[in-house]
């Protein structure tokens, strides 16, 4: 039986070339964007997820308001020392560690 389903299917697909192309290479662009997007997905939601407290982990982020000819700027951190008094300033802080990824050369 499967064999005749089979038959059915290929003689089905050779006399509609054209349909069945367009169907197979829509398939399979779309089950390729699913895989990147779910890939994406589960990279950001698996961010710091090996530290045993990593529900009580945060990244500060500085985001200034002003726009030069039209670009906004996004900077990915604080400002030098700002995590020290923080510190000092709030008790529910109960560590911090500040990241230089600037290169000097």
């Amino acid at each position: 039986m499967i064999k005749n389903h089979l038959k059915t299917a290929w003689r089905t697909l050779m006399h509609n070339r054209i349909y069945s192309l367009s169907n197979l290479i829509g398939l399979t662009i779309a089950l390729l964007v699913f895989m990147l997007i779910s890939s994406l997905v589960i990279d950001e939601l698996s961010y710091d997820r090996q530290w045993g407290n990593s529900n009580e982990l945060y990244r500060m982020r500085v985001i200034p308001k002003e726009t030069q000819e039209g670009f906004k700027t996004n900077i990915s951190g604080a400002p030098e020392g700002l995590s020290k008094v923080m510190k000092t300033n709030f008790p529910e802080i109960l560590g911090y560690t500040t990241i230089n990824s600037s290169s000097q050369k």
